[in-house]
């Protein structure tokens, strides 16, 4: 099966964390356009106010993954593989999502700092340009002679603008957008000073989450519109976590299923990922309903069983399994502590288990931890045959052969019934599986009779271990020999 990311891990989240540090400086300018499929020709508005085209939240996100890249390199990670797969484009999503959000708080800031007046006088900002000038000189060992002497030569102005990540192509511009950044700067520190007010002070801790929960409420209270379809679609999905009640966050879950689905039917963008995201709205949704089942049951031991409501939830349960089920079918993983994050959501999903063994064969001592998992699948649904198939080879590979004939034993007549309407049943819905099982059957109990020997005490079950083995590969042949005489030379 391929293999594709399903989560992001910690690493990723620890670097969305240091959005706190970068701030909300605007980042208006990127020499390498990484633009997110399906944004070309959207925008941002606030308060009906355009703030940005697609082209300004890029350029935004792309300065972004390069602080982000800066830092994980210096802590000597790969952060071009946190990028990779399914779970690499929701992570891209994120910081995409986190970008708009700098825009957005810059943009309602310089609102409200409107609103009441505020604003940093001529010679305020003068100096603050300059001290600000100076301190990128100094953090780069440049002088002003030596700059304009690198902006004249277009050789050494194409190697600086890669080594210091710039886009300007005169000195005169790099001053004016140092500017541009100075300005909101100050602006945002007179805001800050206005909302908290004189005794509380901007940099002390109290003071930072009194004015991050002042700006949380202007924003809720604004009207803020998403151009581009997968950030709004990101947008209601994280709005999901401000809902005070179940009933809240059930609804904003259903909005942001409903907007990725429109833009999965109208092909509103080219993100090929669209079930992924979808795949975790689902087990998000299943997990509710776990914990929601639970409390019924408990309350139904206690007196007061209501079955009619729990048959409508384990219907829903499953209707939402069979649902991202049929997409992690598709997309696989390939990290374990996104296989993990799977099974957290939905422990009773015997496809995680399976795609977690299958993950973990390939690893050191993993063999042994698959065998439990896929006896946990087994468990969880008594008819999951390629779970038997692959507990059967892995007891092969062990050389448990007397094991692997019993479990193969039991998944034939298994795999021989039509399969069922679950996702999990049409993994292996192939006409061949029967005869697959046949022949590893064959096999097992080939082995088996290898490791009886010539023992006196074993010849019998021996003896009777050829003979079945005999026995299934002669019905093999025939069968296969009907069909074309090829396909029986081949086995």
């Amino acid at each position: 099966m391929q293999r594709k990311h399903i989560l992001w891990g910690v690493g990723a989240v620890a670097l969305l964390a240091v959005a706190l540090l970068v701030g909300f400086t605007l980042f208006r300018h990127n020499t390498q356009p990484n633009e997110l499929a399906g944004t070309a020709g959207t925008a941002l508005s606030v308060n009906g106010q355009v703030i940005a085209t697609a082209e300004q939240v890029n350029q935004t996100y792309n300065q972004l993954l390069r602080s982000y890249r800066r830092i994980y390199q210096q802590k000597g990670g790969d952060f071009q593989a946190l990028l990779a797969g399914a779970a690499g484009a929701y992570y891209q999503l994120q910081i995409k999502y986190q970008a708009a959000q700098q825009l957005v708080d810059q943009a309602l800031i310089e609102q409200e700092a409107r609103r009441r007046g505020l604003k940093p006088t001529a010679s305020e900002l003068a100096q603050a340009s300059q001290v600000r000038y100076q301190k990128f000189l100094h953090d780069n060992g440049l002088t002003e002679a030596g700059l304009r002497a690198l902006f004249a030569d277009p050789a050494q102005k194409r190697l600086m603008q890669q080594i210091l990540g710039l886009h300007e192509e005169s000195l005169q511009a790099l001053q004016e957008r140092l500017r541009r950044e100075t300005e909101g700067a100050l602006i945002r520190a007179k805001l800050i000073r206005a909302v908290l007010g004189p005794k509380l002070a901007a940099d002390s801790q109290e003071g930072k989450k009194r004015f991050s929960a002042w700006l949380d409420e202007l924003r809720a209270r604004s009207q803020i519109v998403f151009g581009n379809p997968l950030l709004n679609a990101y947008h209601l999905e994280k709005q999901i976590a401000t809902g005070k009640t179940l009933q809240e966050r059930r609804r904003y879950l259903a909005q942001a299923v409903a907007a990725y689905e429109q833009i999965k039917r109208q092909h509103l963008a080219n993100d090929p990922h669209i079930d992924y995201y979808l795949g975790q709205l689902y087990n998000l949704q299943i997990n509710w309903d776990l914990q929601l089942e639970r409390q019924l049951r408990v309350q139904a031991k206690n007196g007061q069983p209501d079955q009619r409501r729990l048959s409508q939830l384990d219907q829903q349960i499953k209707q939402n399994r069979d649902k991202a089920s049929q997409i992690f079918l598709s997309s696989g993983a390939d990290t374990e502590r996104q296989l993990q994050t799977m099974l957290s959501a939905d422990p009773r999903n015997p496809l995680y288990y399976y795609l977690y063994a299958q993950f973990l064969i390939s690893q050191p001592r993993g063999p042994i931890r698959a065998l439990r998992l896929l006896k946990r699948a087994i468990e969880l649904d008594p008819r999951y045959v390629d779970a038997y198939v692959l507990l059967g080879d892995l007891n092969v590979e062990r050389e448990h052969y007397a094991e692997a004939v019993g479990i193969y034993r039991q998944a034939l007549p298994l795999a021989q019934r039509p399969p069922g309407g679950d996702a999990k049943a049409q993994v292996s819905s192939k006409k061949n599986q029967p005869r697959l099982i046949r022949r590893k059957l064959a096999e097992a109990y080939l082995g088996w009779a290898r490791q009886l020997g010539g023992e006196s005490d074993a010849a019998d079950k021996r003896a009777n271990a050829i003979a079945q083995a005999e026995q299934l590969l002669s019905s093999l042949l025939q069968e296969l020999g009907k069909q074309d005489p090829a396909h029986a030379a081949v086995l």
